[in-house]
């Protein structure tokens, strides 16, 4: 059980989870809403062109600027600690705006590479630049820990977008080209509120001669931003090579079937794991920058995974019983063949929580090894990729991402083990599985899951008394024993406080 009084627990991860919560809540909620409006305004052709021009512009921004971003992450708080965190966001904005550039370069030069007209290729730029800046400014916003802002941008994006999409895409039936000027549209909307509210690092100015500490800067931005750009450029490529291997191999329709599935599947996890990954990420480097604290870093990915894994488990078992009613909100045509529906959960499950099994090669720099075991990840993808997907269809896609991010996280762990272990208690994990697992056999066999199945309130009724079951038999068995008791004396003290 772990001991969540530990003297290395950070006092802040609770009220920056508690911040990133509604970053992600709100725009996950409008992100649902969003795939249900637009699987019910664009057939699933249209839907496979907005999935596969977004995947598109999702691999540049990963290629031209994810180094920059986790460098960012990496080293403003060791900059800081020497007082030299001002130029070191002079300099980083110099090499933003000159990586900008270029990459209305490359976008132009993707039209004829690409074979898409000329008015895609427009609408392709028209992306990149909101995208790319807001998640610029959004970075500087989580290694300053300035979740308050980062929270509101988030929400101002996904509002604006959903909205644009209602108006133009639900109401006046637009096409998909609306839908990926939503996307634009909603992140400029987060940049400009950025910028109003002061998140201009470095004042986006040009400084290339006047720094003090450019040169050992850039050497370590190189050294560890561009094997994490790799790193994170094969992990982008897992996820959205299916897109493109579907595009090619079969059809726009079959790519918006599998992609309006996994968009649900991935954007209702991610309004769990999210948060929690935002608020780890920056308190493990401020852990290993003043202390090289290992046990604080260790026991705070050990309770993190806890806590995931607490809330996983149920999810995953109660839709091996309603894998039919999983896609019900989707368009009419919309849904993809039920045994493949706990595939794509785990598959989406696995892949964000293989972003704890390397912190320990993160956290001491060893990037070219995340990049190598990345590249070897892809390479495997790819070959079976060409190997299934054109007989297999998405089917294929599923099982292939599943077997990609298991073998990425055996591989990846092995390595950082020797620096960081990521600690998972098998008795705790056993008992979270055979809880749900009894309880989900309960609801199949004995009559609930056929009345659960009559509609979409039925479903949620059910699943918010499953929810509750699940959490009162653990609670009797000791399994909640220390959140019980950190509740319990965090009552007290606000009694003894008011008193």
């Amino acid at each position: 059980m772990i001991n969540l009084r530990h003297k290395n627990h950070h006092p802040s991860f609770a009220k920056d989870l508690i911040y990133y919560l509604p970053s992600k809540i709100i725009p996950a909620l409008f992100g649902f809403l969003l795939i249900i409006v637009l699987t019910h305004s664009l057939a699933p052709s249209g839907y496979g062109r907005y999935a596969f021009f977004l995947a598109l512009v999702r691999l540049m921004d990963t290629l031209l600027f994810s180094w920059l971003r986790q460098s960012i992450l990496r080293y403003l708080q060791e900059y800081n600690a020497k007082g030299l965190g001002a130029e070191f966001e002079r300099d980083v904005s110099s090499l933003f705006l000159v990586v900008l550039g270029i990459e209305a370069v490359v976008s132009l030069a993707m039209i004829p590479v690409m074979r898409i007209s000329f008015d895609d290729a427009l609408l392709i730029i028209g992306l990149f630049f909101p995208i790319t800046t807001f998640g610029y400014l959004s970075t500087f916003c989580q290694a300053k820990r300035l979740s308050a802002f980062y929270s509101v941008s988030s929400v101002i994006q996904s509002g604006v977008q959903m909205l644009w999409v209602i108006c133009f895409v639900y109401i006046a039936r637009k096409g998909y080209q609306f839908a990926l000027l939503a996307i634009g549209v909603g992140y400029l909307s987060g940049v400009i509120y950025l910028i109003v509210k002061g998140v201009r690092p470095g004042k986006f100015a040009l400084h290339f001669f006047f720094s003090k500490v450019k040169r050992g800067l850039y050497k370590a931005l190189f050294a560890y931003g561009l094997p994490m750009a790799g790193w994170l450029l094969a992990f982008q490529l897992i996820f959205q090579s299916n897109r493109i291997f579907l595009e090619k191999f079969r059809s726009a329709t079959e790519v918006g079937l599998f992609a309006s599935a996994y968009d649900l599947i991935n954007g209702s996890l991610s309004l769990l794991m999210t948060p929690f990954l935002l608020a780890t990420h920056p308190v493990v480097m401020q852990l290993w920058a003043k202390d090289r604290d290992k046990i604080g870093i260790e026991r705070l990915l050990e309770r993190v995974s806890r806590y995931l894994l607490l809330f996983f488990v149920p999810v995953f078992f109660f839709i091996l019983v309603f894998q039919e009613k999983t896609f019900a909100v989707l368009g009419k045509g919309y849904g993809v063949v039920g045994w493949v529906v706990p595939i794509m959960v785990l598959s989406s499950f696995i892949a964000q929580f293989s972003m704890y099994t390397h912190k320990g090669l993160e956290v001491m720099g060893r990037t070219k090894t995340m990049l190598t075991v990345g590249v070897m990840t892809v390479f495997f993808h790819i070959v079976l990729s060409f190997i299934f997907v054109k007989d297999y269809g998405y089917p294929a896609c599923a099982v292939i991402s599943l077997a990609s991010y298991l073998f990425y996280i055996v591989i990846i762990y092995g390595f950082s083990k020797r620096y960081i272990r990521l600690r998972i208690s098998c008795s705790s994990l056993c008992k979270m599985c055979f809880t749900a697992g009894i309880l989900s056999i309960m609801m199949k066999y004995g009559g609930i899951s056929g009345w659960a199945c009559k509609g979409i309130l039925e479903t949620c009724l059910v699943s918010v008394v499953y929810v509750l079951i699940y959490g009162m038999i653990l609670l009797v068995i000791g399994e909640l024993y220390e959140e019980k008791r950190s509740v319990v004396a965090y009552f007290k003290r606000s009694i003894v406080r008011k008193v």
